[in-house]
């Protein structure tokens, strides 16, 4: 490009996907800002912050201790008639995060290498001629390579599709383990998708719910009087759940983290799958302004689909099962695990939490779990038996 742009890179959110990118960018000494429309890094926080410390330190983050709320060691999970089912998650080592601090911390290892990042400056167009012209509330800056980290409001410009609503609480209460992560699936109050309660210390939890079609508030407030539980903060926040966009790239603008769809179809979590897009759309446009070559743009989309493009494959199919089963079908499941401790001992010990799906359909054994599973269509099984047995 032979026009001067005002940065090399424009990195579009402050987003842990946004803020590594940024990272990775500076690190090779081109010029990089981040437009951030909120006036905090960090807020309002949206993700929960559940991760593994295995996670974690492969993005290159040693978060603070502050930033670290709570050590998780196991999970309940609850089938709609109460049948509970209790996984051993101390080998997965995880930890729940303040986002906001995390995030902060994140943002100033970015400014370390050199990254600039404005606050209160939102991102309202991006044009693409010879150079990409990111429009913001403070004017127009241009910008060889922009990276799109907005999250999942500007994933649904590109998408409308796997993005559900979400209510989430902070909460004072008492019915909870301290250390243990439950999770409550009934078709009727969170349809395809779940409760949860994720604690961060002996009185106060992190309290969600999300569902097709739903008034999210509605049942967590449901939820919340049932355990008699005290609201400290209220949060709206759409989840992601329909698997990565089709392409990462388009032209010289890069989608990283929840605006490329990079979230666990089964969980919506991606700090971890998200903060390595980050990375890597950071490293291939830095590349690919240094070396003048486009090619290595997409680069960044195989070497993430290398990473996570099976075990996302795979949970997307869960996900796809699971929303049409009637809440008989997940109580036949969960009689059918709580049953058999060999299913329960293998997904304590071959869990992974960052590729928990090939654990998880090893552990559950294909021909139980599918012989419960009668609203499955043929074609469903077609596309779900090879995915799984790595075909």
């Amino acid at each position: 490009m032979s026009v001067d742009a005002d940065y090399d890179v424009i990195v579009m959110g402050g987003s842990i996907a946004g803020l590594l990118a940024a990272r990775e960018v500076a690190a090779t000494g081109l010029s990089v800002t981040v437009f951030e429309e909120h006036n905090e890094i960090g807020l309002p926080e949206k993700c929960d912050g559940l991760v593994s410390t295995k996670g974690i330190t492969s993005l290159g983050i040693v978060p603070k201790q502050r930033a670290v709320q709570n050590y998780i060691n196991g999970a309940l999970l609850y089938s709609p008639n109460g049948t509970k089912i209790e996984i051993d998650a101390r080998k997965q080592k995880i930890v729940v995060l303040d986002r906001a601090e995390f995030d902060r911390g994140a943002a100033s290892t970015a400014r370390s290498y050199g990254s600039d990042i404005k606050i209160s400056k939102a991102v309202t167009g991006v044009k693409q001629n010879e150079l990409v012209e990111v429009e913001t509330n403070e004017g127009i800056a241009t910008c060889k390579i922009a990276i799109d980290a907005m999250g999942c409001s500007s994933l649904i410009k590109k998408r409308r599709n796997g993005v559900i609503q979400a209510a989430k609480y902070e909460v004072h209460g008492t019915w909870f383990d301290t250390h243990k992560v439950e999770l409550y699936l009934d078709q009727r109050v969170s349809p395809g998708f779940f409760s949860w309660v994720i604690p961060i210390d002996e009185t106060t939890a992190k309290v969600g719910v999300a569902g097709d079609g739903i008034n999210p508030f509605r049942a967590l407030d449901e939820f919340v009087k049932r355990k008699k539980a005290t609201v400290v903060k209220k949060i709206a926040a759409p989840i992601v759940v329909g698997g990565p966009l089709a392409s990462f790239v388009d032209g010289h603008v890069v989608s990283a983290g929840d605006s490329a769809g990079q979230t666990k179809p089964t969980t919506a979590g991606g700090i971890y799958s998200g903060g390595v897009g980050g990375i890597l759309a950071g490293q291939a446009s830095a590349r690919a302004i240094m070396l003048t070559d486009d090619r290595y743009l997409q680069e960044y989309q195989k070497k993430w689909d290398s990473m996570f493009g099976r075990d996302f494959s795979v949970t997307l199919q869960v996900r796809r099962i699971f929303e049409k089963l009637e809440n008989k079908h997940i109580d036949e499941i969960f009689a059918s695990m709580a049953s058999s401790g060999e299913v329960l001992e293998s997904l304590s010990l071959e869990g992974d939490f960052d590729f928990h799906s090939f654990a998880l359909m090893k552990a559950l054994g294909l021909k139980s779990v599918l012989k419960i599973l009668k609203v499955i269509t043929t074609n469903e099984l077609k596309r779900f038996l090879p995915l799984v047995q790595g075909k």
